[in-house]
């Protein structure tokens, strides 16, 4: 990938995640972003093994077993057999789950749009292309075979 193509996902990665987290600000959200990641995750990618779901978000098993059991007692997430795997287990969002997210991600809209004010129809038009442009990306192109966890090497924060 070419210098320009790296800065410009580097600058938008940047500034969503800047405005992700002053609109989490706003809302005075103390929910903590590992539970956002994993419900968005599941939202977004549908029922997932504890595995997995480590793996894609980059947090310890344990850690997430965790997180999914107190989900789980909140009525957001269930387990339920994985048909791939007699003894496996998949995490799967449940519809207040899928409530939640669904309202906080309008919620985060909401409170963004007094800091978005200035933008034009045209600058609209622009960001729904890029949000488009992204969905299509192909991310089974990034995951390692069979979701097998990796060392973290040089990328790990």
């Amino acid at each position: 990938m070419d210098d320009v193509r790296q800065a410009t996902l580097a600058a938008l990665f940047t500034a969503v995640q800047g405005v992700s987290q002053a609109g989490a600000v706003a809302l005075g959200d103390l929910t903590a972003s590992s539970t956002r990641q994993l419900l968005g995750t599941l939202h977004r990618e549908g029922d997932l093994d504890l595995r997995a779901l480590a793996h894609r978000l980059r947090i310890a098993p344990p850690a997430i077993a965790q997180i999914a059991a107190r989900l789980e007692d909140r009525g957001l997430i269930e387990r339920l057999a994985d048909p791939a795997n007699a003894h496996g287990v998949l995490l799967h969002l449940t519809e207040d789950g899928a409530t939640m997210v669904t309202e906080w991600l309008r919620e985060l809209a909401d409170s963004l749009c007094p800091a978005l004010a200035h933008l034009t129809a045209e600058d609209w038009a622009t960001l729904a292309a890029a949000a488009e442009l992204l969905g299509t990306a192909d991310l089974s192109a990034l995951r390692p075979e069979a979701d097998e966890p990796t060392d973290g090497g040089v990328h790990s924060i």
